[in-house]
C-alpha cells in the first residue's frame, strides 16, 4: 500500500494504466456487468448516471466532516442589499453568478444556503452522538488516499477517516429511520463489499460506517461491520478482481453468453 498526498479531486481523477480499480468501478463490474464497466470506466466511453440531489448533499456532508465543520466550499448568501435574493430580478442574477465566480476564482465552489444549512444540521447531529463524537473527533488522517495491489490487480481507494490503529470509519448519509431500515440499505447498496475492500487496502483493524439522516429530525448512528462480513465479502472481492483481470488478459469484455444463444431456462 502507498499513502499519496491527493485532494479529493485528484482522487478521482487517478487512472493509471490500466485504470486503478476502486470500490465504485469494482461494484459497477459485478452489479452491471462486464460491458457496462469496461465503457463506463475502463476506456470512459458512457458518463455513469448523473448524481442525484440526496449524493450531492452527501458530497457536501463527506466534506464539511473531512474538514471538522470547516468546509471547503462557500456558502451562496441568501440576501443582497437587505432583500431575500429574488433570480428574476437582473440586479440579484448578477450578484449571484458574481459570488459563483469568485468561489471558482478562489479554487472551490458555491452551495445555496438552503442546502449549506441542511448539511450543517446534519453535522451537529453528528456530534451530537456521544458515540459517534468520541470516534470520529480522535486524532486521525481524514481523507486518506492509498494505492495498491489485489489479486494482481492495481487498486485505489479513499478512506474518509484512518485512525491510529487502522480503525477506518466510513460516512454515509442516508433517507432511512431505523437502524433494521439502513442495515438493509447496507446489503441493498453492498456496503460491506466496500467496507472489506478498504479493509483490504489500508490493512484496516476496524471498520465503523457513521450513517446521517439527511432529513429532519436529523440523527447520525454508528455501526460495526463485524469481521466475519468482512472476511466472506472480501471473498467475493477477489472472486470479481479475479474475473475482470481475465477480462483484460483476453481483452474480452463482452457480457457472459453474447455469442449465444442462450437458453433461457437456465438462466431462471
Amino acid at each position: 500500500m502507498e499513502i499519496l498526498d491527493l485532494t479529493q479531486d485528484e482522487y478521482f481523477s487517478l487512472r493509471g494504466d490500466p485504470p486503478f480499480i476502486s470500490s465504485t468501478s469494482l461494484k459497477c463490474f459485478r452489479e452491471q456487468g462486464s460491458w457496462t464497466y469496461y465503457h463506463q470506466h475502463e476506456v470512459q466511453l458512457v458518463e455513469p448516471k448523473a448524481s442525484s440531489s440526496s449524493m450531492k448533499v452527501g458530497t457536501l456532508f463527506h466534506d464539511l466532516a473531512a474538514h471538522m465543520g470547516e468546509p471547503s466550499w462557500l456558502v451562496l448568501p441568501d440576501s443582497h442589499e437587505g432583500e431575500p435574493i429574488n433570480m428574476r430580478k437582473k440586479a440579484h442574477r448578477e450578484y449571484m453568478a458574481e459570488q459563483v465566480e469568485e468561489a471558482a476564482e478562489a479554487g472551490t465552489y458555491a452551495v445555496p444556503m438552503a442546502d449549506a444549512t441542511k448539511v450543517f444540521d446534519m453535522y451537529r447531529a453528528m456530534q451530537d452522538n456521544p458515540a459517534v463524537r468520541d470516534l470520529v473527533n480522535r486524532e486521525a488522517q481524514r481523507e486518506v488516499v492509498a494505492t495498491g495491489h489485489m489479486q494482481g490487480v492495481a487498486v485505489k481507494g479513499m478512506a474518509d477517516v484512518l485512525l491510529d490503529d487502522n480503525t477506518i470509519i466510513d460516512y454515509k448519509t442516508t433517507s432511512r429511520n431505523t437502524p433494521v431500515e439502513f442495515i438493509q440499505d447496507v446489503f441493498r447498496f453492498r456496503y460491506h463489499w466496500q467496507a472489506a475492500f478498504y479493509h483490504q487496502l489500508f490493512s484496516g483493524n476496524r471498520f465503523f460506517i457513521v450513517a446521517v439522516r439527511n432529513f429532519k429530525p436529523y440523527e447520525a448512528m454508528l455501526y460495526e461491520v463485524p469481521q466475519h462480513l468482512l472476511k466472506s465479502a472480501a471473498v467475493a472481492n477477489r472472486q470479481a478482481l479475479d474475473d475482470l483481470a481475465w477480462c483484460r488478459t483476453v481483452d474480452n469484455w463482452h457480457s457472459p453468453g453474447w455469442d449465444g444463444p442462450i437458453n433461457i431456462l437456465d438462466e431462471a
